[in-house]
C-alpha cells in the first residue's frame, strides 16, 4: 500500500471514528435514540456561525491532534437536558446548566476516542472542555494541507425532532504510520466505554 493510500485510509478512519463517537455518546447521554448524524449543508461557507454558543475540546498525542467543537443554542440543549436535570419543562433549567451539559458531551465524546486510541497502543491526551460564543467560529481555519503536517476537517449535524447540534472537527496528523493501527478497529466495536459507565450518567463540570 502506498503512503498516499495509507494517508487516505487513515483520514477516512479518523472521520468515521469521531462521527461514531459523537453519535453514540449523544444518543446515550441525551437518552434519545432518535438523534441522527447528517451531513452539513453543502452551501455552508467556512467561518459560518453555526450556533449562538460552542463548546470545544482539544485532543493530542504523538501521532495526531484533534479539535472538536459542538455548536448550539440554549433552547435546543434545554429541550434535551431538562429531564436529566429533573425538570418538568425546558424552562426549568438554567443557561449555565445547558452549558455544562454540552461541555460534558464534549468530554465524553473525547473520552470515547481516547479509549479507542489506548486500546490500539496510541497515546491521546485531552484538555478540559471549554465554552465560548459561537461568533468566534468566524476566525476558524479549516484549510487542508497534505504534508509534512496532514491537516483536514469534517463537519456534520446531529439532529432529532426540532433539535440541531452541529459538529466541526479539525484533524492534524503528524505520523500517519502510527495511526495505521486504527485501520483494523471495527466501527461499533464495544470496548470504548461500557454499559456500567453509561448508566452512571454525567459527572457535570
Amino acid at each position: 500500500m502506498s503512503v498516499e493510500d495509507i494517508n487516505t485510509r487513515v483520514k477516512e478512519k479518523l472521520r468515521a471514528l469521531v462521527r461514531e463517537a459523537a453519535a453514540e455518546r449523544v444518543r446515550i447521554y441525551s437518552r434519545r435514540d432518535d438523534f441522527e448524524l447528517t451531513e452539513m449543508p453543502a452551501d455552508r461557507r467556512e467561518g459560518s456561525v453555526l450556533g449562538n454558543w460552542m463548546s470545544l475540546i482539544l485532543m493530542g498525542g504523538d501521532a495526531a491532534r484533534m479539535t472538536l467543537k459542538l455548536h448550539f443554542a440554549y433552547q435546543d440543549i434545554k429541550n434535551i437536558a431538562y429531564p436529566i436535570y429533573g425538570g418538568k419543562k425546558p424552562a426549568d433549567i438554567s443557561d449555565a446548566q445547558a452549558t455544562d451539559f454540552v461541555k460534558e458531551l464534549c468530554n465524553v465524546i473525547a473520552g470515547y476516542l481516547v479509549q479507542i486510541f489506548e486500546d490500539n497502543d496510541l497515546s491521546l491526551g485531552l484538555s478540559l472542555p471549554l465554552c465560548t460564543r459561537g461568533l468566534y467560529e468566524v476566525f476558524s481555519d479549516y484549510s487542508a494541507t497534505s504534508g509534512p503536517l496532514i491537516r483536514f476537517s469534517d463537519h456534520w449535524v446531529l439532529q432529532a425532532e426540532g433539535i440541531r447540534l452541529p459538529g466541526t472537527v479539525l484533524f492534524e496528523i503528524m505520523d500517519a504510520g502510527k495511526l495505521e493501527k486504527l485501520l483494523d478497529y471495527e466501527l461499533g466495536q464495544h470496548g470504548a466505554g461500557d454499559d456500567e459507565d453509561d448508566d452512571e450518567g454525567f459527572d457535570f463540570l
